[in-house]
C-alpha cells in the first residue's frame, strides 16, 4: 500500500504513521519510523508489576532459581500459573508479570510462543510493559567478545539467537544444528580449525 502512495506524499505519510503505530515491536514498524524521520522508541520497563505467585510458590520458585534448576523451575511455573488458553484472555499486565517469571528461568521459547498467540492489543500492552523480556540480551560478555571478533553489532548475534533457538543453549534442530545459533557440527569444526 505504501508503494502505491509514492506519488501522494500525504497518503504515504499516513500509511507510514499507521504502520509505525500498529507494529511497535516489529521490523516494519521500525522501518516506518525511519521513513518518517522519527527516532526509534526508547525501551523502558514498567515498574510495580505483580509477582504473580502465591508466597509459598514464590519461595519454592526462588529456591529452584538459586540452584539454577531452570527447567524444573519452568515446569513448576507451568503447574501453578494459568495455562496458555486462559492467558490469551488475561489482561496485559497479568501476562507481563507471568512472562517476566518465565524470563527469570530463561524459558524464552514459552514466552515467544505465548506472545504470538495473543491478540494484537494484548501484545502491544505486554511489549510496552516488559520489552526486554521479548528482546533479551543474555550472555553479554560472550556476545560482546564474539561481536568484536567478527566486527559486527551484538544485536545481530542476538537476533540470530532469538530466531534460531529462542535463546535455548540446548536447542537441537531436526537437521542436527546445535546451540544458540544453531550451527551444524561440521561447520563448527571448520570454523574452529580456521581460528
Amino acid at each position: 500500500e505504501v508503494r502505491k502512495a509514492d506519488n501522494k506524499p500525504e497518503e504515504a505519510l499516513a500509511l507510514w504513521k499507521k504502520l509505525s503505530d500498529e507494529d511497535i515491536f516489529g521490523y516494519y514498524g521500525m522501518i516506518a519510523l525511519h521513513q518518517q524521520n522519527l527516532p526509534l522508541r526508547k525501551i523502558t520497563e514498567a515498574s510495580g508489576l505483580a509477582r504473580g505467585l502465591a508466597e509459598k510458590d514464590d519461595e519454592l520458585f526462588r529456591a529452584l532459581q538459586t540452584v539454577e534448576e531452570w527447567d524444573l523451575a519452568s515446569r513448576f511455573l507451568g503447574s501453578v500459573l494459568p495455562d496458555t488458553a486462559s492467558l490469551k484472555k488475561a489482561p496485559g499486565a497479568d501476562i507481563a508479570s507471568i512472562v517476566k517469571l518465565y524470563a527469570e528461568v530463561k524459558n524464552y521459547k514459552y514466552i515467544f510462543g505465548l506472545f504470538n498467540q495473543l491478540p494484537f492489543e494484548t501484545q502491544r500492552d505486554v511489549f510496552e510493559k516488559v520489552p526486554s523480556v521479548l528482546f533479551p540480551q543474555p550472555y553479554p560478555e560472550s556476545i560482546a567478545k564474539a561481536a568484536q571478533a567478527a566486527n559486527i553489532e551484538p544485536e545481530l548475534i542476538y537476533s540470530i539467537m532469538r530466531q534460531e533457538s529462542s535463546f535455548d543453549p540446548n536447542a537441537r534442530s531436526p537437521m542436527d544444528a546445535l546451540g544458540l545459533t544453531q550451527v551444524l557440527p561440521e561447520v563448527a569444526k571448520k570454523i574452529a580449525s580456521e581460528t
